[in-house]
């Protein structure tokens, strides 16, 4: 891998990627146009390598002035649960920083050549529901998880049955079954759309003990395009 540093996409050559899609209407088909795939945009938007080299805060700051610029951007994940760990919670990271400019940060994960595509998506910043319902949550936890496929199928069943569904996601192991299970979620689906999630930091209470960990908001909801300085978007 050639790892970018921070605010340079770098390929595996070391060399710049291509630039961001110049206008908003190529941007938005990047999430819109079928099939799933997400290797049929890679070369169209600007790609990141992203591991644990890359330090967090910076990494946070780099995807957060992206969103503000209404530029989608492809994250290629190193293998290995510790590089996925460490770029999921940047993403929580950025979406605080971005949360003050109406903008929001949307994910859309893939699995491909044995690691993890990664679509961050510049949307209007949308009312994060909270689980009103236990039924709402799945807790993935540690080596104690279900299998991916098992969970893929309980967060389908949430999502035809309430629209949305909560990942509740404690350690890093558990992070990596997560992410697996949303890669499969849409063969369990008929709704045409991408599956979307917005992380971020949580601290679950029980058994006198409190656990820091992440939530993840998984909805097949279009996001709306954010565009610098707007404060509408459009779909």
């Amino acid at each position: 891998y050639g790892f970018g540093g921070p605010g340079m996409g770098m390929v595996g050559t070391g060399q710049p990627v291509a630039s961001p899609l110049a206008g908003a209407s190529s941007r938005l088909s990047v999430t819109l146009t079928p099939p799933h795939s997400l290797l049929a945009h890679a070369g169209q938007i600007d790609t990141l390598q992203i591991s644990t080299r890359w330090p967090m805060k910076s990494l946070a700051g780099a995807m957060a002035g992206r969103m503000r610029k209404g530029e989608p951007v492809l994250l290629h994940l190193a293998p290995g649960g510790e590089h996925i760990n460490h770029c999921l919670k940047a993403l929580c990271i950025a979406r605080t920083f971005i949360k003050p400019n109406s903008v929001d940060l949307y994910c859309r994960v893939e699995w491909a050549a044995d690691t993890f595509l990664l679509l961050c998506f510049p949307g209007m910043h949308m009312r994060e529901e909270e689980p009103f319902m236990d039924d709402l949550k799945i807790r993935i936890a540690g080596k104690s998880a279900p299998p991916p496929l098992h969970t893929a199928g309980l967060i389908a069943n949430r999502l035809r049955e309430h629209e949305v569904c909560f990942l509740l996601v404690m350690g890093a192991e558990a992070v990596v079954q997560a992410m697996r299970s949303m890669c499969v979620v849409h063969n369990f689906l008929t709704c045409p759309n991408p599956t979307w999630f917005l992380p971020k930091f949580i601290t679950v209470t029980g058994g006198g003990d409190s656990r820091s960990g992440i939530q993840m908001y998984v909805h097949q909801v279009m996001p709306q395009l954010y565009t610098m300085g707007s404060t509408k978007g459009s779909v």
